[in-house]
């Protein structure tokens, strides 16, 4: 029988190396995503935050190591809707494109009506809840073209949220998002967390994104220089590091 830690695992890195040809890009990177967490992986650009995160959800293959989704090896994996991904730069939308907010987040079903018979109530129910999460709601009807990058952002949170999965990666979120909507924005993940249980992996530059909601820290520079709970995290030599290194994203909030 399982133990209740195994149970709460859904994904573990074990071993996890990439290189490019010319540059080793990931080295030797361990550790294990839980039910429930709200895990920031941080380190400063060109670290590997987005190469590991492609090659968890399968986008990449590493050079060795392996990756196990909900204990199955990442290559049998097959239940993909329980997972949700926002990735780089979706905001960078043509604002042309003609498209309604509720069509966007309709796209996000798509793979569920591979697995479940399709029901269009349901469907218009599940994009309602998911828009509803992101406060989207009254937006549906708009062009996405014509939205803000704050409102584009949760337009596309609520495409990868539509079939409610387990666990929702977002890889450099802020992007586009207006400075003083940041604490909304995470609040709103918070929220998806705390309520829903969404486990949540967060991917970012921004040391200054340590706030309230992240209960873990992934610290990537090519290799794994820190993995623990936030409190910890905030009294770790790596994190002393950083402010010492004069980090302008650092923050201080808790």
């Amino acid at each position: 029988m399982a133990s209740d830690a195994n149970k709460n695992n859904l994904i573990k890195i074990e071993n996890v190396c990439y290189d490019y040809g010319y540059r080793n890009v990931i080295e030797n990177i361990s550790f294990q995503i839980n039910s429930g967490d709200f895990l920031a992986v941080l380190g400063p650009n060109g670290s590997g935050k987005t190469t590991l995160i492609k090659i968890i959800l399968g986008l990449l293959k590493p050079k060795k190591g392996q990756i196990r989704m909900w204990g199955k090896p990442v290559q049998d994996f097959k239940n993909w809707q329980k997972i949700g991904y926002v990735p780089q730069k979706a905001t960078h939308f043509d604002p042309f494109f003609p498209a309604s907010v509720k069509e966007v987040v309709a796209m996000g079903c798509l793979s569920r009506r591979k697995f479940f018979s399709y029901d269009k109530l349901k469907e218009s129910q599940s994009i309602d809840r998911a828009l509803e999460h992101v406060g989207m709601k009254d937006f549906k009807s708009d062009r996405i073209g014509r939205l803000s990058g704050g409102q584009q952002q949760r337009v596309f949170i609520a495409r990868a949220i539509v079939n409610m999965p387990e666990i929702l990666f977002l890889d450099e979120p802020t992007t586009g998002v207006d400075t003083e909507m940041h604490d909304q924005f995470y609040d709103m993940l918070g929220t998806l967390n705390q309520r829903e249980n969404m486990t949540i992996v967060l991917v970012t530059h921004e040391v200054g994104i340590i706030n309230k909601h992240v209960k873990q820290v992934a610290c990537l520079n090519k290799s794994l220089v820190y993995h623990g709970t936030h409190t910890e995290f905030c009294k770790s030599d790596e994190f002393r590091k950083m402010l010492e290194g004069g980090h302008h994203l650092v923050s201080h909030r808790h």
